[in-house]
């Protein structure tokens, strides 16, 4: 027999088509792998060494006709050139309604700001590696101001954190307990085995890190799921100019004909709901179809590439119900990256 329903209770309300779906990051954030910085409070201090070269990544805060924000990855930015490529007028969304300065409904305080560091990098948390821990690799990301204190560090020291000789281990001190952006080092903090530079050993070389352009590609939004979202939360005003992103972006095959219909959908229940015309969106009758569900960046996300002296394999994903064991335990390996569906 087919599908019987769920209880009333149970049934998901309108909003959850909006939801940002599950991404690699989140798996390594669920799993352990991602350093929480902002679940820290004033007076923690965290030893860290970073390991490997850092991701460069901008993002954009999306405020919200609920009075949140959420984090968009900047779609212009190229990490490989850290500069910015446009593309397109529309190529990111976050950065033509910052431009515009558009403000839903005249309210001045929801205004897409613009795009702000949010780089990734690999460091082996000291606390693990005291407490046993067989792969004491996490990611964490540096905002503006932390990386502006760690290159300060760099200066001073004359030396790069992450130099596998004459690098060194790194205390982050948290000295307002608000946001992760907040986070100060000073100088002081920088610390040193009996005061010299701390190599790293065979085995801290030997560590797999997490494959942070995976992390990365798995952050770019989704383009479909873009337009409904900006739609839902006033930034794109009406049907006019609903068209003219679908437009470009089928040219830019950030989406498909079937991801147009659904789209069309979507924003005419929510112009109905909201009491106003619910025509059609006008787009172009011809595009070249694409695979079905399209990123803003094409290329799938690559699995994790085993270093050399990499002691074991990447553990396949945890089978639905089941979850990877707590960071505290041994021999725990980042999870490949997710597939697009």
């Amino acid at each position: 027999m087919g599908f019987k329903g769920v209880e009333l209770d149970e049934i998901k309300g309108s909003d959850q088509m909006f939801e940002r779906q599950p991404t690699y990051y989140d798996d390594l954030n669920k799993d352990g792998f991602v350093l929480r910085l902002w679940e820290n409070k004033l007076g923690d201090k965290i030893t860290v060494r970073f390991i490997g070269k850092g991701y460069p990544a901008r993002r954009h805060w999306v405020p919200t006709s609920k009075g949140k924000k959420f984090p968009a990855m900047c779609t212009r930015f190229n990490p490989e050139t850290q500069t910015f490529d446009p593309k397109g007028e529309y190529d990111c969304l976050a950065c033509y309604f910052s431009g515009k300065k558009r403000k839903p409904g005249g309210d001045e305080k929801r205004v897409i700001g613009g795009a702000s560091a949010a780089n990734f990098v690999n460091v082996i948390n000291r606390s693990l590696q005291k407490a046993g821990n067989d792969y004491p690799i996490q990611i964490v990301q540096l905002g503006k101001d932390l990386g502006d204190d760690i290159n300060a560090a760099k200066e001073a020291w004359s030396v790069r954190p992450n130099d596998p000789e004459s690098g060194y281990d790194m205390v982050f001190t948290f000295t307002s307990g608000k946001k992760a952006n907040e986070i100060k080092i000073g100088l002081g903090a920088v610390v040193s085995k009996e005061g010299k530079e701390r190599t790293l050993s065979e085995q801290e070389l030997a560590y797999e890190l997490i494959d942070l352009d995976a992390v990365y590609t798995s952050l770019l939004p989704k383009r479909r799921d873009e337009i409904i979202s900006y739609f839902y939360n006033g930034f794109i005003e009406d049907m006019t100019e609903a068209g003219l992103i679908i437009d470009e972006s089928l040219e830019m095959n950030l989406i498909t004909e079937e991801d147009v219909d659904q789209i069309k959908k979507s924003l005419a229940t929510i112009s109905t709901k909201r009491g106003g015309s619910s025509s059609p969106v006008s787009v172009p009758q011809e595009s070249v179809p694409d695979e079905e569900s399209v990123p803003v960046v094409s290329k799938a996300p690559p699995a994790p590439k085993p270093q050399a002296k990499a002691p074991t394999p990447p553990a396949p994903p945890a089978q639905p119900g089941t979850s990877a064991e707590p960071p505290q335990k041994k021999t725990l390996v980042p999870p490949p990256p997710r597939r697009p569906l």
